[in-house]
């Protein structure tokens, strides 16, 4: 549907012939199954889909379990630059496997017997997990928290230990929820830039020159980074 969608929008906003030519080449099966989609839609009366209904497919959008074992750690073996590649330890708990198949053993339990059958290998037994894949927002990997030992920056998005550095992202969140996080992104960006202004702002008024930051001290007391303790969150889907 995606796709069809796209095409759809390449033959009708892109008014250059030569550029409309490249682009459907180059999108040739989207713009395929956007023509099929629509001439099956005019063939049929008043456009509607007439062939009964025999399967409808569940997305699962959750939230996960914080877990200190998911997280970002540094590897002994070095990128292209020299640098240490990242490891991503990343796996769901066994709370979220439990919240999950109950979800299904209860659409199972109240889904009418003439809307059909839900067919889930959660609803027997979780030895057969087969949800591999998350829903692409890796989200706690710098978690924001009060406590060095649990978190890597404080509620200002500093790093703990370091005065000059910090974070802005879905890295921070302490825990993930199930929808898309970005509007959160924007809002702590938002944020932590016009903290950044006001201690510049300081800075300027304190020494009478337009270079330099000065950091306040953290209230809650940085005792250094606990970069360890960072979780590598996403949502099974």
């Amino acid at each position: 549907q995606g796709d069809t969608y796209h095409a759809g929008r390449i033959l009708a906003t892109d008014t250059s012939t030569p550029r409309r030519v490249l682009a459907i080449v180059a999108n040739s099966p989207q713009v395929a199954r956007f023509a099929f989609h629509l001439l099956v839609r005019r063939l049929r009366p008043n456009g509607r889909h007439h062939r009964p209904v025999e399967r409808i497919w569940i997305n699962n959008l959750t939230d996960m379990e914080p877990q200190a074992s998911n997280r970002v750690t540094l590897s002994s073996e070095l990128d292209a630059l020299g640098r240490p590649r990242a490891v991503v330890d990343y796996a769901p708990s066994d709370l979220d496997k439990r919240t999950l198949a109950l979800l299904h053993r209860t659409i199972a339990e109240v889904l009418p017997p003439e809307l059909g059958l839900l067919e889930s290998p959660l609803v027997g037994s979780l030895d057969n997990w087969q949800i591999t894949r998350d829903a692409s927002h890796h989200m706690g990997g710098t978690r924001m928290g009060h406590d060095p030992v649990t978190s890597v920056v404080d509620h200002q998005g500093r790093v703990h230990g370091l005065d000059n550095l910090f974070v802005a992202g879905s890295s921070v969140f302490p825990s993930g929820g199930y929808a898309n996080p970005t509007l959160t992104i924007v809002a702590l960006a938002i944020r932590l830039s016009e903290h950044l202004m006001h201690l510049m702002d300081q800075a300027r008024s304190a020494t009478g020159l337009g270079t330099g930051v000065g950091i306040d001290g953290d209230e809650h007391g940085g005792q250094g980074p606990g970069v360890d303790h960072g979780q590598a969150l996403g949502s099974p889907g």
